[in-house]
C-alpha cells in the first residue's frame, strides 16, 4: 500500500473538483491508478523499527541467524568473565583510527538481541577485515573482555545471509 501512497494521494487530485462552497469527486475523470503489491522485506521493516523508535520492537535481526549457526555461541548480556567467547553480532558503528605508529585499528559498537558492547579490532585483524566491515553487517567475533570492559576481537568472520532467509 505505501509503494502507491504518491499515486494514490495524486489521484484524489484530479478527481476533486472544487466549487465556492463545496467539493465534489468525479471517479470519471481519470483511470484508477494501478495498485502495486510489495512482499514485505523483515530487513527493510526491522531497520525502519530501529530508526523510527530507537530499538528493534518485533526481533532483533541476529535473532534468525543465531538459530542457524551451528556452534556454542554467547550472548553479550551473559558475559560476565575475562574468558574467550564467541558471539554473533551486528555492527552499529565503525570508528577508525591511526595508532602513534601510524598503523590503522578500529572502535566498534556490536549488539546483539540481548545488550551491546564496544569492541577494539588491533590493526593486525582491522588490516585483514578492513574491506568488508559496515554498519549493519552480521558477523562471528571471537575475544574476550578486558578489565576496563571492552571486547578484545581476535577474530572477526562475515556471516553470508542469503535473501529466502
Amino acid at each position: 500500500m505505501i509503494a502507491t501512497l504518491d499515486d494514490a494521494l495524486n489521484y484524489a487530485n484530479l478527481v476533486k473538483i472544487e466549487g465556492n462552497d463545496h467539493v465534489q469527486i468525479d471517479l470519471n475523470l481519470v483511470s484508477k491508478p494501478m495498485i502495486i503489491h510489495v512482499k514485505n522485506q523483515q530487513h527493510v521493516l526491522l531497520e525502519k523499527e530501529k530508526e523510527v523508535l530507537g530499538f528493534y520492537l518485533s526481533d532483533h535481526p541476529i535473532v534468525q541467524i543465531k538459530q542457524k549457526i551451528n556452534q556454542p555461541i554467547t550472548s553479550i548480556a551473559l558475559i560476565k568473565d575475562q574468558q574467550t567467547h564467541t558471539c554473533c553480532v551486528m555492527i552499529d558503528k565503525i570508528k577508525s583510527i591511526k595508532t602513534k605508529r601510524g598503523d590503522s585499528m578500529a572502535f566498534v559498537t556490536l549488539s546483539d538481541d540481548t545488550s551491546s558492547m564496544d569492541g577494539i579490532l588491533w590493526p593486525n585483524l582491522y588490516n585483514i577485515v578492513k574491506d568488508d566491515l559496515e554498519k549493519g553487517l552480521i558477523v562471528l567475533v571471537k575475544g574476550k573482555f578486558d578489565p576496563k570492559q571492552t571486547f578484545l576481537i581476535t577474530s572477526l568472520e562475515k556471516i553470508e545471509i542469503s535473501e529466502g532467509k
